[in-house]
């Protein structure tokens, strides 16, 4: 193997998207998180797992989710900044979502997903007298990798 060749290869980091239930897009009139369709998983993803499971409705504010996890080419970060201010991407960093914004149709390789799901009749005991449910994460590991978009 030459030099050349090791200078070919494409270095690969890894993202994470949460996705809130089904439930939520027929609440909310069919509206989709931006990008999501039959074929694309969106653009928006994150460095962060913690993040990532937020959005998936961790917190119980939009109900249990899918949190995928993956890997993805350095090269297919968007870095143009008027796209990425279209796509209101925070460039300040001041929200902490650690956002990773893909380009369209980029290749993303799927590694696994957590399907959150709510355990019936059972309270949180770190909050006691709240309504907040306990929650049951289903992991799951594709092997090999699922190629998708983002």
């Amino acid at each position: 193997m030459s030099a050349e060749d090791n200078l070919s290869q494409e270095l690969f980091f890894n993202v994470h998207r949460g996705l809130a239930p089904k439930t939520l897009l027929s609440m909310s009139g069919g509206v989709k998180p931006e990008g999501v369709g039959k074929n694309r998983l969106g653009v928006h993803w994150t460095a962060s797992p913690a993040v990532a499971k937020t959005f998936a409705g961790e917190n119980g504010y939009w109900g249990p989710g899918t949190v995928l996890h993956g890997t993805a080419p350095i090269s297919s970060v968007e870095t143009n900044k008027s796209v990425l201010d279209e796509r209101q991407v925070d460039l300040t960093g001041k929200l902490s979502e650690k956002e990773i914004t893909l380009k369209k149709d980029a290749p993303v390789n799927l590694l696994g997903k957590d399907t959150i799901k709510e355990r019936k009749g059972k309270m949180d005991p770190k909050y006691p007298g709240e309504s907040i449910p306990l929650y049951r994460v289903r992991k799951r590991t594709f092997n090999p990798p699922r190629e998708v978009k983002a």
